[in-house]
């Protein structure tokens, strides 16, 4: 850490991950909230950069980092839906699948047939 700057360049860690490191490393420091702000904003992804221009700005710092939270977890889903979205989709066997003895077997409600209850079974 130098004078001029509390952090380095980010890896790809989660955004709440570096902001709480960000935190630890500014706790002592007096500069002005734009400047923590600038500084924060400096270290993210350019992926959250890009989706932070699309959000009102701020003025604080905390409501900046829970922003950049709330980008980096909405990337992180996206994310995981594309792979998902990517993937073939299961298709059910052709064959019936071999029964586990262990297991019962289900009550087989579609073969019952509903009939009025004759007088003697009211």
């Amino acid at each position: 850490m130098t004078a001029e700057s509390p952090t380095t360049r980010r890896s790809n860690r989660p955004a709440s991950t570096y902001a709480s490191e960000f935190r630890q490393l500014i706790c002592d420091l007096t500069w002005h909230e734009d400047y923590f702000i600038s500084q924060f904003r400096w270290d993210l992804r350019d992926d959250m950069k890009d989706l932070l221009l699309r959000i009102p700005e701020v003025k604080t710092l905390n409501d900046y980092i829970m922003q950049a939270i709330q980008c980096d977890n909405r990337l992180f889903e996206r994310k995981q839906e594309k792979q998902v979205e990517g993937r073939p989709r299961q298709c059910k066997p052709s064959q019936p699948t071999p029964k586990d003895e262990s297991m019962p077997e289900p009550m087989q409600i579609d073969v019952t047939r509903f009939q009025p209850l004759t007088p003697l079974e009211k």
